[in-house]
């Protein structure tokens, strides 16, 4: 079975209903985010894993796994989806119910009363889950910003659930479904070149203010043809670039590492705004775009030294 091999987590109905005493139960391990389940094996897989196995114990009748769940059983990394809200607070286990089934309620569970008509279900070593098309669909229409969409679409296609193209025809024609101009808006900018999902969500605030698209995680070179270094987010026509700078920046010398390159890419005449994560839940991620776009727009051209490989620079595409 998919990754959880030798992994079993059951109801505690069913382990009394099969004759185990209450000290035997309470002696198995207790999820943290699941009331009435029970770890019943020593197997050791991934939290997150564990956790979409714990919710498949208490899945609600007719629900099909949903959501991030369903991304990581088609191979979603957990770099990418890790079942929490930026690697802190714990994320649902999504399921998508017929309404006709009734009301159910459990913490640790989402239960989306959406229809998943048949050709959008799929089976994976007896686990009922929706197909890669209707996940990614369904990853980018409930996500709680524009930015976040986006995201999800690009990982979508980054980890092969769903190209482009298939999405558009998916989509073209749904109605009335809850988030389908979010994901019809998202659409024509999936990439599948960004490496995580802040790298995405800042590409949508490039995008919202209108600064030319730009290309994802594009290698520069030096006018000599001597690699510099990969920037997240270049526009190579005009030097502007942003670099997102997650946790993983400020340690093990990583800023002093940084510093080096951003004075490299300073003296090729490139202008790249640094992004933390701080920037963006502050609100000021924006004004730091618009400052180096326009720090790259005053700039003097025949300073310009950078080499972008397979990227003709003569004129815009």
């Amino acid at each position: 079975m998919w990754p959880w091999e030798g992994y079993e987590a059951r109801r505690v109905a069913d382990l009394r209903r099969a004759g185990w005493g209450r000290a035997e139960i309470e002696r198995c391990e207790s999820p943290t985010d699941l009331n009435g389940v029970r770890v019943v094996s020593e197997a050791q897989v991934p939290e997150r894993e564990a956790r979409i196995a714990q919710a498949l114990a208490v899945a609600p009748t007719g629900g099909v796994l949903s959501g991030w769940a369903a991304a990581a059983v088609w191979g979603v990394p957990a770099s990418f989806l890790d079942g929490t809200r930026d690697g802190d607070s714990l994320v649902p286990v999504d399921f998508s119910v017929p309404r006709d089934e009734g009301t159910y309620r459990r913490a640790g569970l989402k239960v989306r009363y959406s229809p998943v008509p048949s050709g959008d279900v799929a089976e994976v070593d007896g686990l009922r889950l929706t197909s890669p098309r209707r996940t990614a669909f369904d990853l980018a229409r409930w996500a709680r910003t524009d930015a976040r969409a986006l995201a999800m679409l690009d990982l979508s296609m980054r980890h092969g659930l769903v190209t482009p193209g298939e999405l558009a025809a998916y989509v073209r024609p749904l109605r009335r479904l809850h988030g389908l101009r979010r994901v019809r808006a998202a659409l024509p900018e999936m990439c599948d070149r960004a490496e995580s999902v802040p790298e995405s969500e800042l590409r949508w605030h490039w995008l919202s203010i209108g600064l030319p698209r730009p290309l994802a995680n594009v290698e520069v070179h030096d006018r000599f043809g001597v690699f510099v270094g990969r920037i997240d987010l270049l526009d190579p026509f005009t030097g502007f670039g942003a670099e997102y700078q997650g946790f993983w920046h400020g340690i093990d010398g990583a800023r002093e590492a940084d510093a080096h390159r951003f004075q490299r890419f300073a003296a090729m005449n490139l202008h790249i705004a640094e992004i933390w994560k701080e920037d963006v839940s502050a609100g000021r991620a924006t004004g730091k775009l618009r400052d180096a776009w326009h720090a790259a727009q005053a700039r003097d051209h025949r300073l310009d030294a950078w080499r972008c490989p397979g990227v003709s620079l003569a004129t815009r595409a």
